[in-house]
């Protein structure tokens, strides 16, 4: 059972080495994937080695209702472990503090001017439409002269992922009682 637990305590470092070789496969083929859409995609690329390393060392040699048990808790361990991952990588990409202490760190040092000028409300909008679009989770509707914003551009849902996601931590919320937990994706 220790080794059972070790194995799946592994799964960020696993996420880690599947995603230092998607990385570099995805710039050569030229896909123009996000990392943070590359980081999803390791994760059901790692669920096959581990669920095989799983088996061999614990969950082949169980019993049926064992066996299902088993299998499931280290589904819901590998899960949650693959989502803390994403997010401790996301962090470390979108996180404007992180982002700022990485510059400063790179240019020596910045005025407070020289680090607003890089993030302006625009950039940082037009940044994560940027990814919304490029993992799919919305596409732009309208264009040049239609109904819209300034330029008539209007976006709408296409994936659900991030959506669903927003709804289960807006539930997620309500049942800890944190005020403001995706508030807005459960009206």
């Amino acid at each position: 059972m220790a080794l059972f637990l070790f194995i799946l305590c592994l799964t960020p470092l696993l996420m880690a080495a599947i995603q230092m070789v998607m990385v570099r496969a995805v710039r050569l083929a030229g896909l123009g994937l996000s990392n943070q859409l590359v980081v999803i995609i390791c994760a059901p690329l790692g669920a096959v080695p581990m669920g095989a390393a799983l088996w061999g060392v614990y969950i082949g040699g169980l019993g049926s209702p064992e066996r299902s048990l088993a299998s499931l808790y280290a589904l819901v361990v590998y899960v949650l472990l693959a989502y803390t991952y994403f997010h401790l990588f996301n962090m470390s990409e979108t996180a404007r503090r992180i982002r700022i202490l990485r510059e400063i760190y790179a240019a020596g040092r910045l005025s407070a001017e020289e680090i607003a000028g890089r993030y302006s409300a625009e950039a940082i909008f037009a940044n994560r439409i940027e990814r919304l679009l490029a993992t799919g989770q919305i596409k732009e509707v309208g264009g040049e002269g239609g109904e819209g914003g300034k330029d008539g551009r209007r976006y709408v849902l296409s994936g659900r992922l991030l959506y669903t996601a927003a709804l289960l931590l807006a539930f997620w919320g309500r049942v800890l009682g944190v005020p403001g937990l995706g508030e807005r994706a459960g009206r």
